[in-house]
């Protein structure tokens, strides 16, 4: 077809400062994407670190030193089972309570008032 133009379109490029960038269908765009596997990595990278100095040979040994018997080593290394069988049970009060940060509050203060005062949580019984 002679004499007709075709309109040349281009892509829309995102600057790096539109963080919510979305294309028409409403999927993430790729700078969110890009985003979001730096932080993925960061998250891998501290949970692998949290992991390397709260389980294992590293707790063990941390805990002789600070003079545990064996009753507390089987009480140290059962703890990360316990919570996490009790994980349904903190979902659904999650959901119930009005606020979490109450919630995580009062909890957080009883097990350090269920620890603490007692002062065997290193020395033995």
């Amino acid at each position: 077809m002679k004499g007709t133009k075709t309109a040349h379109h281009e892509p829309e490029a995102f600057s790096p400062d539109e963080s919510s960038a979305k294309d028409s269908a409403g999927s993430l765009s790729r700078l969110e994407v890009q985003r979001g596997l730096h932080w993925a990595n960061w998250d891998a990278i501290f949970f692998t670190l949290y992991l390397a100095l709260t389980s294992g040979a590293f707790l063990v040994g941390l805990a002789r030193f600070l003079g545990a018997n064996d009753l507390w080593l089987g009480i140290i290394t059962a703890v990360p089972a316990l919570t996490g069988a009790i994980q349904f049970l903190t979902a659904y009060l999650a959901d119930r309570v009005p606020s979490r940060r109450v919630l995580v509050l009062r909890y957080a203060l009883w097990c350090w008032c269920c620890a603490m005062p007692s002062g065997r949580v290193c020395r033995g019984c």
